[in-house]
Protein backbone atom coordinates (compact mmCIF):
# COMPACT_ATOMS: atom_id res chain seq x y z
CA UNK A 1 0.00 0.00 0.00
CA UNK A 2 1.58 3.55 -0.97
CA UNK A 3 1.73 5.79 1.45
CA UNK A 4 -1.10 8.26 0.14
CA UNK A 5 -3.46 5.63 -0.20
CA UNK A 6 -2.56 4.90 3.43
CA UNK A 7 -2.95 7.90 4.82
CA UNK A 8 -6.28 8.03 3.34
CA UNK A 9 -7.19 4.89 4.79
CA UNK A 10 -6.09 5.98 7.93
CA UNK A 11 -8.20 8.94 8.27
CA UNK A 12 -11.47 7.16 6.90
CA UNK A 13 -11.30 4.79 9.54
CA UNK A 14 -10.50 7.71 12.00
CA UNK A 15 -13.57 9.35 10.91
CA UNK A 16 -15.86 6.72 10.90
CA UNK A 17 -14.72 6.05 14.60
CA UNK A 18 -15.48 9.59 15.32
CA UNK A 19 -18.37 9.64 13.89
CA UNK A 20 -19.75 6.08 15.60
CA UNK A 21 -18.43 7.75 19.14
CA UNK A 22 -20.08 10.87 18.64
CA UNK A 23 -23.55 8.79 18.01
CA UNK A 24 -22.96 6.83 21.14
CA UNK A 25 -23.80 9.52 23.57
CA UNK A 26 -25.40 8.63 27.22
CA UNK A 27 -29.12 8.55 26.64
CA UNK A 28 -31.20 11.43 28.12
CA UNK A 29 -33.40 10.86 31.19
CA UNK A 30 -36.80 9.61 29.68
CA UNK A 31 -40.03 10.97 30.48
CA UNK A 32 -41.86 8.67 32.03
CA UNK A 33 -45.66 10.63 32.11
CA UNK A 34 -45.44 10.19 36.14
CA UNK A 35 -46.13 13.18 38.31
CA UNK A 36 -44.66 13.66 41.30
CA UNK A 37 -47.51 14.06 43.90
CA UNK A 38 -46.46 14.60 47.11
CA UNK A 39 -50.04 15.87 48.44
CA UNK A 40 -53.91 15.11 48.11
CA UNK A 41 -56.70 17.15 49.38
CA UNK A 42 -59.86 15.87 49.28
CA UNK A 43 -62.56 18.31 49.83
CA UNK A 44 -65.94 17.13 50.80
CA UNK A 45 -68.87 19.40 51.21
CA UNK A 46 -72.57 18.18 52.17
CA UNK A 47 -75.11 18.78 49.34
CA UNK A 48 -77.63 19.46 52.35
CA UNK A 49 -75.74 21.50 54.97
CA UNK A 50 -73.25 22.70 52.43
CA UNK A 51 -70.83 22.45 54.93
CA UNK A 52 -67.20 21.59 54.08
CA UNK A 53 -64.65 18.85 55.05
CA UNK A 54 -60.93 18.27 53.72
CA UNK A 55 -58.83 15.66 54.43
CA UNK A 56 -55.16 16.01 53.88
CA UNK A 57 -52.46 13.22 52.08
CA UNK A 58 -48.95 14.70 52.36
CA UNK A 59 -46.12 12.82 51.64
CA UNK A 60 -43.02 15.25 51.82
CA UNK A 61 -40.68 13.44 49.19
CA UNK A 62 -43.98 12.33 46.96
CA UNK A 63 -42.41 8.57 47.62
CA UNK A 64 -43.85 7.35 51.13
CA UNK A 65 -40.14 6.27 52.01
CA UNK A 66 -40.43 7.82 55.55
CA UNK A 67 -41.89 11.31 54.10
CA UNK A 68 -45.69 10.97 55.37
CA UNK A 69 -46.45 13.69 57.24
CA UNK A 70 -50.07 14.04 57.04
CA UNK A 71 -52.61 11.59 56.90
CA UNK A 72 -55.79 12.68 57.87
CA UNK A 73 -59.20 10.20 58.50
CA UNK A 74 -62.64 10.90 56.78
CA UNK A 75 -65.37 11.02 58.36
CA UNK A 76 -69.13 11.41 56.45
CA UNK A 77 -72.66 11.70 57.43
CA UNK A 78 -74.99 8.80 57.18
CA UNK A 79 -77.60 9.13 54.12
CA UNK A 80 -75.79 12.19 52.95
CA UNK A 81 -74.21 12.89 49.48
CA UNK A 82 -71.04 14.59 49.00
CA UNK A 83 -69.66 17.16 45.93
CA UNK A 84 -65.82 15.99 45.94
CA UNK A 85 -62.87 17.93 44.86
CA UNK A 86 -59.75 16.52 44.64
CA UNK A 87 -56.28 18.85 45.02
CA UNK A 88 -52.77 17.36 43.97
CA UNK A 89 -49.83 19.01 44.32
CA UNK A 90 -46.23 18.48 43.97
CA UNK A 91 -44.66 20.47 46.73
CA UNK A 92 -41.01 18.95 46.16
CA UNK A 93 -41.05 21.95 43.99
CA UNK A 94 -41.19 26.22 44.95
CA UNK A 95 -43.86 27.46 44.57
CA UNK A 96 -46.08 24.16 44.61
CA UNK A 97 -46.91 22.60 41.08
CA UNK A 98 -50.64 21.97 41.12
CA UNK A 99 -50.76 18.59 39.42
CA UNK A 100 -54.41 18.52 39.28
CA UNK A 101 -54.51 21.39 36.23
CA UNK A 102 -52.08 18.26 34.40
CA UNK A 103 -54.29 15.45 34.76
CA UNK A 104 -57.20 17.57 33.91
CA UNK A 105 -55.47 18.74 30.50
CA UNK A 106 -54.13 15.22 29.87
CA UNK A 107 -58.24 13.73 31.28
CA UNK A 108 -57.89 11.13 27.93
CA UNK A 109 -55.11 9.73 29.91
CA UNK A 110 -56.14 10.04 33.78
CA UNK A 111 -58.85 7.93 35.98
CA UNK A 112 -59.49 8.18 39.53
CA UNK A 113 -60.97 4.88 40.93
CA UNK A 114 -62.43 4.90 44.58
CA UNK A 115 -63.29 2.14 46.81
CA UNK A 116 -64.60 1.71 49.71
CA UNK A 117 -64.15 -1.16 52.28
CA UNK A 118 -66.73 -2.51 53.60
CA UNK A 119 -68.48 -2.19 49.67
CA UNK A 120 -71.13 -0.24 51.86
CA UNK A 121 -69.38 2.77 53.33
CA UNK A 122 -70.57 4.51 50.47
CA UNK A 123 -71.02 4.65 46.62
CA UNK A 124 -69.23 7.34 43.69
CA UNK A 125 -69.73 8.37 40.47
CA UNK A 126 -67.37 10.72 38.81
CA UNK A 127 -68.60 14.35 37.37
CA UNK A 128 -65.62 15.54 35.15
CA UNK A 129 -64.82 13.56 31.65
CA UNK A 130 -62.47 13.88 28.62
CA UNK A 131 -62.94 14.76 25.75
CA UNK A 132 -64.41 10.83 25.09
CA UNK A 133 -66.71 11.66 27.87
CA UNK A 134 -65.17 8.91 29.76
CA UNK A 135 -64.60 10.02 33.53
CA UNK A 136 -62.17 11.75 35.11
CA UNK A 137 -62.81 12.01 38.57
CA UNK A 138 -61.31 15.43 40.31
CA UNK A 139 -64.64 15.96 40.71
CA UNK A 140 -67.50 13.14 41.69
CA UNK A 141 -70.23 12.87 43.99
CA UNK A 142 -70.27 10.20 47.17
CA UNK A 143 -73.11 8.87 48.70
CA UNK A 144 -73.37 7.04 52.02
CA UNK A 145 -75.79 4.97 53.23
CA UNK A 146 -77.96 5.09 56.45
CA UNK A 147 -75.43 2.46 58.16
CA UNK A 148 -72.62 3.26 61.04
CA UNK A 149 -69.77 1.47 59.98
CA UNK A 150 -65.70 2.03 60.03
CA UNK A 151 -63.40 1.07 57.05
CA UNK A 152 -61.28 2.31 54.67
CA UNK A 153 -61.66 4.65 51.67
CA UNK A 154 -58.84 4.54 48.83
CA UNK A 155 -58.48 7.32 45.98
CA UNK A 156 -56.38 5.92 42.76
CA UNK A 157 -55.56 7.62 40.45
CA UNK A 158 -54.46 5.52 37.43
CA UNK A 159 -52.22 7.13 34.16
CA UNK A 160 -53.03 4.93 31.52
CA UNK A 161 -52.41 6.55 27.74
CA UNK A 162 -53.95 5.37 24.61
CA UNK A 163 -55.46 2.32 26.92
CA UNK A 164 -58.28 4.47 29.09
CA UNK A 165 -62.03 2.79 28.02
CA UNK A 166 -65.29 2.44 29.06
CA UNK A 167 -66.11 0.35 31.94
CA UNK A 168 -62.29 -0.52 32.47
CA UNK A 169 -60.64 -1.22 36.05
CA UNK A 170 -58.00 0.19 38.07
CA UNK A 171 -55.83 -2.86 37.33
CA UNK A 172 -54.95 -0.79 33.82
CA UNK A 173 -52.24 1.79 33.56
CA UNK A 174 -49.45 2.54 35.84
CA UNK A 175 -50.54 4.45 39.53
CA UNK A 176 -49.82 7.63 39.98
CA UNK A 177 -50.94 7.83 43.53
CA UNK A 178 -53.01 5.42 46.14
CA UNK A 179 -53.93 6.35 49.28
CA UNK A 180 -56.29 4.37 51.95
CA UNK A 181 -58.10 6.42 54.08
CA UNK A 182 -59.02 5.04 57.15
CA UNK A 183 -62.77 6.07 56.85
CA UNK A 184 -65.85 6.23 59.13
CA UNK A 185 -70.08 7.14 58.60
CA UNK A 186 -71.61 8.31 61.77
Amino acid sequence: MKKGSQFLFTALAALILASSLNSCKPEEDVDTGQETITTLIVNMTDSATNTTKTAIFRDSNGSEAGGVTQFDSIALATSSTYQVSLVLLDETKSPADTISKEILSEGDAHQFYFNSDPKGLATFEAKDLDAKSLPIGLLSTWKTTGVYTNGTLTIKLKHKPGQKAANDTDAIGETDIEVVFPAKVL
